[in-house]
């Protein structure tokens, strides 16, 4: 039994075990199919730690959580004379993505 749930990389110790044993990707059941499920949160509410939560198994858990990473990850393509435009607009102590942001708003008048 566990009594734990990771929240925002803290451990909240719960007086239940909120897991069902169940995965809501690929349904196979803890502790036959896997050997546990685990909490996966689509928003994070600091009023209710389980608000938002989904129980997955390990693999569907891997999947999800890649698939929301690439969403946060967009590649742009440069070509040399803008690489070289987005360096010249760079300010000390701005991160690169601030600077694309400001380029691409310049480049696209």
């Amino acid at each position: 039994m566990i009594n734990q749930i990771g929240f925002r990389g803290r451990k909240v110790w719960l007086g239940y075990d909120p897991r069902s044993g169940v995965c809501n990707g690929c349904r196979a059941v803890a502790p036959f199919d896997c050997d546990i499920t685990h909490m996966h949160h689509e928003e994070y509410d600091p009023n209710d730690v389980l608000s938002h939560t989904i129980e997955y198994c390990p693999k569907c858990h891997g999947i999800t959580r890649r698939k929301e990473q690439k969403k946060k990850t967009k590649l742009i393509r440069l070509s040399g004379k803008t690489y070289l435009k987005i360096q010249a607009l760079q300010r000390p102590r701005e991160s690169y993505d601030d600077v694309v942001k400001r380029a691409m708003g310049l480049i696209s008048r």
